[in-house]
C-alpha cells in the first residue's frame, strides 16, 4: 500500500512541519503493517493520502477521499483570464433557487456559470469527469459499492427540458473558448451562445420567457476593465436585465458597492450579501430579487 503524509501548520510552533511528517509518518507506518498492509512512502502516487493540520495547540489527521480539489472538474479547457472557480459558480446557481426559469449569464467569459448551471439542471454529476477517487484504495471500503454510486449518476442524466440556458459574452474569442468548455463537459446542446454587449441585450431578441434567472459574475475594475467605468457598467447591465424581465440577480463582485448602487438604480431589492475569497481578492455574492 503505497502512502503519503502532506502536513498543514497554521499559528507558531517550536517544530516544523518536516518534523511532523516524520513523527506521524513513522506512527502511520507502523499502523498499517500491523494490519498487514506492507506500506511504502510514494509522495508522487499513494494509493491513500493522510493529511495532517496542526492548528495553534490542536491538530486533525484526515484522509484525502477525492484526490484533486473538487472545483477542478476536469472540464475545462479553455481558461479564461479571470474564471471564476467552479464551485463558487455551482454554490452561485444554487442559491438563485433555480426550478424552470429560463437562465442567463450576460456576461459570460469562458462559460463556467452557464456550464455550471447546466450540469446542475440535466444532473450531470461533476464527479463523472473523474475516472476515480482515491476513496476506492481505502481498504475498508467497497470499490463495487463506489461504481454503483457512478453508475446510477451517469443513469441520472436528463434531457430535452423546457428551459433557455443562455450564455452571453461580447468577446467573440471567449464564447468560442466557452464553447469548447461547454463541448468538452458534453454539455455545449444544453446552452445557447451569443455574442451581444450585456448593456443592449434590450435591444435584440433573447429567447428569454418573463421571470427568469440571473447569475453572473461581472469584471471588478482590477483586471481587465478600467476601475472608473464600473459603476455605470453595473447599472447599465442590471438596467437592462430588469427590463427584459428578469426576476432575481445573483452576482459575484469586488466592487460590491457599486453593484448595490446599481441595484437600488433599477429597484432590485438587496436580500443577501454572503462574502467569500475568490483567490487573493476579498468578493462578495448578492442577491437581488425584483418585484
Amino acid at each position: 500500500l503505497r502512502f503519503a503524509l502532506k502536513t498543514n501548520r497554521y499559528g507558531e510552533h517550536d517544530f516544523t512541519s518536516l518534523d511532523v511528517n516524520r513523527v506521524i509518518g513513522g506512527v502511520i507506518n507502523r499502523k498499517l503493517r500491523l494490519q498487514d498492509l506492507d506500506p511504502i512512502v510514494d509522495l508522487d502516487n499513494p494509493d491513500i493520502q493522510f493529511i495532517m493540520r496542526v492548528i495553534n495547540d490542536k491538530y486533525m489527521l484526515t484522509i484525502n477521499l477525492v484526490g484533486e480539489s473538487l472545483h477542478v472538474r476536469g472540464y475545462r479547457r479553455y481558461n479564461h483570464p479571470a474564471a471564476i472557480k467552479t464551485s463558487i459558480a455551482a454554490a452561485m446557481v444554487l442559491l438563485s433557487n433555480w426550478d424552470n426559469e429560463d437562465f442567463i449569464d450576460p456576461m459570460a467569459g469562458g462559460g463556467t456559470i452557464p456550464i455550471e448551471a447546466a450540469l446542475y439542471k440535466y444532473r450531470y454529476a461533476p464527479g463523472l469527469y473523474r475516472k476515480t477517487h482515491p476513496i476506492i484504495n481505502i481498504p475498508v471500503f467497497s470499490p463495487e459499492l463506489y461504481y454503483n454510486y457512478r453508475e446510477n449518476a451517469e443513469e441520472s442524466k436528463l434531457d430535452n427540458l423546457d428551459i433557455n440556458i443562455l450564455y452571453n459574452d461580447i468577446s467573440r474569442k471567449y464564447m468560442d473558448g466557452a464553447i469548447i468548455n461547454a463541448s468538452s463537459a458534453g454539455i455545449d446542446k444544453f446552452i445557447q451562445f451569443l455574442n451581444f454587449d450585456a448593456r443592449y441585450l434590450h435591444k435584440y431578441h433573447i429567447p428569454l420567457r418573463e421571470g427568469f434567472i440571473t447569475v453572473f459574475n461581472p469584471p471588478y475594475g482590477i483586471r481587465m476593465t478600467r476601475d472608473r467605468a464600473i459603476p455605470s457598467l453595473y447599472r447599465d447591465v442590471v438596467n437592462t436585465l430588469v427590463n427584459l424581465g428578469c426576476k432575481r440577480i445573483i452576482t459575484i463582485t469586488a466592487a460590491w458597492r457599486s453593484m448595490v448602487d446599481a441595484f437600488e438604480y433599477s429597484n432590485v431589492k438587496l436580500v443577501r450579501r454572503i462574502q467569500v475569497k475568490h483567490g487573493q481578492l476579498d468578493t462578495f455574492i448578492l442577491d437581488g430579487v425584483i418585484s
